[in-house]
């Protein structure tokens, strides 16, 4: 997860399910924007699922 060029938080997600499994910041710290970094992908797992099958 980036905001500008910055790299705020590291996000893995689990492609068969499209959940998020991790999320983590610099030393494995959460950050200001953690819940709506995990928010954003989990409103928007249709949409990944459907450029997913596209590709």
């Amino acid at each position: 997860a980036r905001i500008g060029d910055e790299i705020i938080e590291t996000v893995e997600v689990d492609l068969r399910t499209l959940e998020v499994v991790q999320c983590h910041g610099k030393h494995n710290q959460d950050t200001e924007y953690h819940e709506r970094i995990i928010d954003l992908v989990n409103k928007n797992a249709n949409l990944i699922r459907e450029r997913m099958k596209a590709a």
